[in-house]
């Protein structure tokens, strides 16, 4: 163990890491923001997108939880997750009903099947 006295610093590829660490969390915010642009371009409207999005906290807290519990620290890779956490929980909260969904797949998919039939 060193004295208080003597300075210490990273220096070479871990002072980068260290600084890129740093930067971790304006990534996430930009990529939320990101998130909500395009949904908002989507929806044409400035509400809709922040009701899917009001899902994040608790996703997020959530991936940290679940980080804690297994006893891993918030890394790159873990931050790469919660980046793609928030395309995740975008994506489910803006999906149709399933029942919707199979109604209109069934349909697309019978259609060639009837014209081939036809032929």
């Amino acid at each position: 163990m060193l004295p208080a006295t003597v300075p210490t610093d990273f220096q070479g590829s871990a002072k980068t890491f260290e600084q890129s660490m740093r930067n971790l969390s304006l990534l996430l915010f930009i990529a939320i923001d990101v998130v909500y642009i395009v949904l908002g371009m989507l929806y044409e409207s400035y509400v809709h997108p922040i009701t899917i999005l009001s899902r994040l906290p608790s996703a997020g807290l959530g991936a940290l939880v679940t980080l804690s519990l297994f006893g891993n620290e918030l890394n790159t890779y873990s931050f790469v997750g919660l980046v793609m956490l928030v395309g995740i929980v975008k994506r489910t909260r803006s999906c149709r009903s399933t029942s919707r969904s199979r109604q209109s797949g069934g349909t697309a998919r019978r259609r060639p099947t009837r014209s081939t039939r036809a032929a």
